[in-house]
């Protein structure tokens, strides 16, 4: 099934490029990094993971992409790789930057831990201060009944040093399983720069995930962590 929705996500793409060639692109970026923290949740037991996305977007907001993932269950022991085909929908209305859109999150290597996930945001620049707020919500999860998780997420540039580019992130999550042990909150807060078209970055994050009582994947490497990443947009 999983299989089935890239390959045909990937042929649509494909056919969505040539159509819309004089406005649309293609991009695709890989990202490194030392652990991969997910909505402050190691998702690779607290070591090393990689990130690839491919991604189409036409002028008039239509996306549609592809995103693959390591992933290393510490609720199963199993390993595998995410694989999370999307599409949404991209627009600026009235100085507000609108993204809403459908994503199936998928792992191989591990049985019922696929769901889906439907999400709407809106971001805007105040000055130099970029922010985003959103929420993703999932009727169909690996945990029983449905689940929300709102977030906001802000970036300022601050400074140049030798040339090189410097802002701080920042983020704040909320995960809603409707009041069980599955609940949590997590911020981060990070340092970027760009050296030689590859964007670095520093985080720390936290997660208030209760590691003995969640079912959630990497609630077991929660707490607080440090994560180093590089990123490269082809």
């Amino acid at each position: 099934m999983k299989s089935t929705i890239a390959v045909a996500l990937m042929f649509a793409c494909q056919h969505a490029q040539k159509a819309y060639a004089d406005t649309s692109e293609v991009a695709a970026s890989i990202m490194l990094g030392s652990d991969r923290v997910w909505r402050g949740l190691s998702q690779t037991r607290g070591n090393p993971g990689i990130e690839g996305e491919a991604k189409w977007n036409h002028a008039d907001g239509p996306v549609a992409g592809l995103v693959v993932a390591d992933y290393r269950s510490d609720q199963t022991g199993k390993s595998g790789a995410a694989i999370t085909p999307f599409v949404a929908f991209n627009k600026d209305i009235a100085g507000f930057n609108i993204d809403a859109g459908y994503l199936y999150r998928g792992v191989t290597g591990a049985q019922n831990r696929d769901f889906s996930e439907v999400t709407i945001s809106a971001g805007h620049y105040f000055g130099k201060l970029r922010t985003r707020l959103g929420i993703f919500y999932s009727w169909h999860h690996y945990l029983p009944g449905q689940n929300t998780y709102t977030y906001f997420d802000t970036r300022m540039p601050i400074a140049e040093v030798a040339g090189l580019p410097l802002a701080v992130t920042g983020h704040l999550g909320v995960f809603d399983a409707r009041g069980n042990a599955d609940d949590y909150v997590d911020w981060r807060v990070g340092l970027t720069t760009k050296v030689h078209g590859v964007s670095l970055s520093a985080n720390l994050s936290h997660a208030d995930v209760d590691a003995e009582r969640s079912r959630l994947e990497g609630a077991r490497h929660g707490g607080t962590r440090f994560a180093g990443t590089a990123f490269l947009l082809f």
